[in-house]
């Protein structure tokens, strides 16, 4: 990868299973923007509230990353979040019609495997990084 920000091409979806909710779940992958981040979008609530894939809005640990904002929670991102930092994506739309995605085989693979067969874009903008000192 280079410095240059990242997202998909093509709008892509999967489905399956959430681990700890067993609820039925579908993930759509959108393009978005430069310096849009990474966005999970609640498809399945009124108004579709948006939560930002941010530190801030992380709302638990415990069996998995939980992120939410005004009582509204996403269960178990972290497979999502790993395939998007190896794959190097900074801003998509992830839309999701539950409160957790599915778990597909337990690892990040999928994603991934997904994510490249919406083909990376690069984009127009630098990647801000932040430098982290001890």
């Amino acid at each position: 990868m280079d410095n240059y920000q990242h997202t998909i091409k093509n709008c892509i979806s999967l489905s399956g299973i959430g681990l700890h909710t067993g609820h039925k779940s579908t993930i759509t992958f959108k393009p978005s923007k430069e310096d849009s981040g990474i966005l999970f979008k609640r498809i399945d609530i009124a108004g579709s509230p948006v939560i930002s894939a941010l530190i801030t809005n992380v709302v638990s640990t415990n069996r998995g990353t939980s992120i939410g904002r005004d009582n509204i929670k996403i269960h178990t991102v972290e497979h999502i979040l790993a395939a998007l930092f190896v794959l190097g994506i900074d801003n998509i739309l992830i839309e999701i019609n539950c409160d957790e995605p599915p778990i597909m085989d337990g690892s990040a693979k999928p994603f991934c495997e997904t994510l490249l067969d919406a083909k990376l874009e690069k984009q127009n903008k630098i990647k801000e990084y932040i430098a982290i000192s001890n």
